[in-house]
């Protein structure tokens, strides 16, 4: 049987793993200067009696006379902003003239509304905060407030839709919608959602239920989620779209991949909105095409689609 420390480490390694490298929040990273110049910086806004640190990426298309879309992108549970930049959101972000931001959570994951985080965690006040800090800095878009994110950000961003009335669309990766979430959500008007989800993943089960590792449960945080289809159901009703549509099974990209691509879309929706839901067949818990770096515990990525592309075509279509 393994120990605590060995199922601890396990944790770890699997969110950390396909978020890419994990780097110590410092405060001596270099600034690229004022807060409206390219580049990176670094930050700390106090939300009630906490101190909430947050990173963000300004492309080089910036000049501060046209208006850049803001995509926040939230890490996995025990992961960190910095080391969710590994997904590569950023190697697009001046074609498609987009600030990247990646906030920092309390204690390693977000409050995402399972139950699970410590309860003085307010990240929705949070977040409220870091948007009217950044539109004050920043000459943003209204129109393209994104948010996306992993595992236990992928359900925060689910609860933000319903929450937050800023975003426009979110794209929630390996992450099913609370169920508590599901039971009080309320968006103020149409929200697009974008999710990919695995159906052999072991944490964020494609059935829904409890949210804990079914060989580990001592991994990951528990929590009632609800099913893939149930989550996909639930956003095309709450957005008025067509509720009945067929899965398309997507060409596969290498015919030595054994995971399979299966494409939901709804389509008349009300106020443009859109929702699109990928499930990939054989696919665990990981962020595709990467490879998780415990795939005993995640289980395996699949190579027939790229998370990173797939959302920012959704973002900018």
């Amino acid at each position: 049987m393994m120990s605590r420390v060995v199922l601890l480490a396990l944790y770890l390694l699997v969110f950390l793993g396909c978020m890419g490298d994990r780097a110590r929040v410092t405060d001596d990273l270099s600034d690229a200067g004022s807060a409206d110049t390219a580049g990176e910086h670094r930050g700390v806004i106090q939300v009630g009696d906490r101190a909430r640190e947050y990173l963000y990426v300004v492309p080089e298309s910036y000049d501060g006379l046209h208006p850049h879309g803001l995509i926040f992108a939230f890490h996995g549970g025990g992961g960190t902003g910095e080391g969710f930049r590994g997904v590569g959101l950023e190697a697009a972000a001046g074609e498609h003239h987009s600030v990247i931001v990646y906030p920092e959570s309390a204690e390693g994951r977000w409050n995402d509304g399972r139950g699970t985080a410590a309860a003085d965690v307010d990240d929705v006040a949070f977040v409220r905060a870091l948007l009217d800090l950044l539109e004050e800095e920043l000459l943003i878009d209204q129109e393209r407030i994104f948010a996306t994110g992993a595992s236990n950000g992928g359900m925060f961003s689910h609860r933000l839709a319903c929450e937050v009335d800023h975003f426009v669309a979110v794209a929630p990766v390996i992450a099913a919608l609370p169920s508590a979430v599901k039971e009080t959500c309320a968006p103020a008007g149409p929200v697009s959602v974008l999710a990919i989800q695995g159906t052999e993943d072991e944490f964020i089960t494609f059935e829904g239920g409890d949210a804990a590792h079914d060989r580990f449960p001592r991994l990951g945080e528990g929590g009632d989620i609800e099913s893939a289809e149930s989550t996909r159901r639930f956003w095309a009703e709450t957005n008025g779209c067509e509720s009945e549509v067929d899965a398309q099974e997507l060409p596969p990209v290498s015919d030595s991949d054994s995971t399979r691509v299966l494409f939901y879309e709804h389509q008349e929706c009300s106020g443009g909105a859109r929702v699109e839901y990928y499930v990939v067949e054989g696919m665990g818990h990981a962020w595709p095409p990467l490879e998780p770096t415990a795939p005993r515990v995640s289980g395996s990525t699949s190579g027939q689609i790229n998370a990173t592309d797939v959302i920012w075509a959704f973002f900018t279509s």
